[in-house]
């Protein structure tokens, strides 16, 4: 009985251990391949934005990726007016009803 316990703790630490050495030494992805799945042009986005939020927002595809249009609303900073300037406020919420959406990549 005690050597049929040894056994299985001893190959269980076996398996761990190869399975901990197979992770630690896997091929790293190659990012310099990697094609970019939205190509967005900082200044063509900036000058979208700044004549008109609500348009550039609703042609954004970072945006539009997003099925459930009232859950885009946790990726918009809220825009106010503070001491004469523009401010432009943005909180994650991790949990509850507002929860920020976050992407799976």
């Amino acid at each position: 009985m005690k050597r049929n316990i040894l056994i299985a703790i001893i190959a269980l630490i076996f398996t761990s251990g190869s399975i901990g050495y197979y992770i630690y030494n896997r091929p790293q992805k190659d990012m310099q391949a990697a094609k970019a799945d939205i190509a967005i042009d900082a200044g063509q986005l900036f000058s979208e934005f700044e004549t008109d939020e609500t348009a550039a927002n609703a042609d954004d595809p970072v945006l539009n990726a997003i099925e459930l249009a009232e859950r885009r609303k946790t990726l918009i900073a809220e825009r106010t007016t503070r001491n004469g300037k523009t401010v432009y406020t943005f909180n994650i919420v991790v949990q509850g009803d507002n929860e920020t959406v976050f992407f799976d990549l």
